[in-house]
């Protein structure tokens, strides 16, 4: 029983961390558009947030759920069906 929470835990850790990676990654991809300006007259866009931060956060959670998911894929192979 306490093998399959630590192993669902795992999943769900993994996963998580693959969500958070597409989200900081769509994000740094949002703010690092260019718009082009054609007049003066034109609104600029200007970026809120730090597009290089959030592609480092982003690195991080990929690593991470790398990590998770080498575990999981060993914890498979070494586990033994009844």
């Amino acid at each position: 029983m306490a093998f399959a929470a630590i192993f669902t835990d795992a999943i769900a850790a993994r996963d998580i961390a693959l969500i958070r990676r597409r989200l900081l990654a769509e994000t740094a991809d949002a703010a690092s558009t260019r718009q082009d300006v054609y007049s003066r007259s034109e609104v600029r866009y200007v970026s809120s947030v730090d597009a290089p931060k959030l592609r480092t956060q982003a690195d991080e959670a990929a690593k991470k759920y790398r990590l998770l998911d080498t575990k999981i894929q060993q914890l498979n192979w070494l586990t033994e069906l009844n």
